[in-house]
């Protein structure tokens, strides 16, 4: 689909001041099953405009992609409807029949998945629910996601090489 097009657009749309900071992250940063919530609030919209990771599958526990590695991951994207739920699933690694592998940190996806695979371990399933601020900001990428599409990815990290 759109990764490796529109992550580089999504990016640069990303730097204004409204894209939630990640630096907010629970006791153990985030790693092995906890939530990272982005944007902390207390008026009860913290998780539709925050980005959560939620472990479907433990991983390890101590093998950790960093900024540079190379990863080897499945995934399924879905963006979500008005009520946070998952709605029209857009792209899957699964569904084409290979893996996807992409260089951490190096605009090759969008901010968000940079993001969620560094508080995974190697062997974890997760679902990363990523704000628009963190995928294809404010335009989207029609006519695939529209835009301000808040968005969720399950993602597998299957291996991590640093080459």
């Amino acid at each position: 689909c759109c990764w490796r097009q529109g992550a580089a657009v999504a990016m640069a749309h990303n730097a204004d001041a409204t894209a939630p900071a990640i630096d907010a992250v629970t006791e153990d940063e985030g790693r092995a099953g906890s939530t990272v919530n982005t944007n902390i609030s207390t008026d009860g919209q913290t998780q539709r405009r925050g980005m959560w990771l939620r472990t479907i599958k433990p991983g390890d526990g101590e093998n950790y992609p960093s900024a540079g590695d190379t990863v080897r991951t499945h995934y399924q994207a879905f963006l979500l409807d008005s009520g946070g739920e998952p709605g029209e699933k857009f792209d899957s690694s699964r569904d084409k029949g290979h893996t996807f592998l992409w260089k951490v940190g190096h605009n090759q996806v969008i901010e968000g998945m940079d993001k969620a695979i560094v508080r995974m371990s190697k062997g974890q399933i997760a679902e990363a629910t990523i704000p628009y601020e963190l995928a294809y900001g404010e335009q989207g990428y029609p006519p695939v996601i529209p835009p301000k599409s808040n968005l969720l990815f399950e993602i597998e990290l299957i291996d991590i090489s640093s080459l």
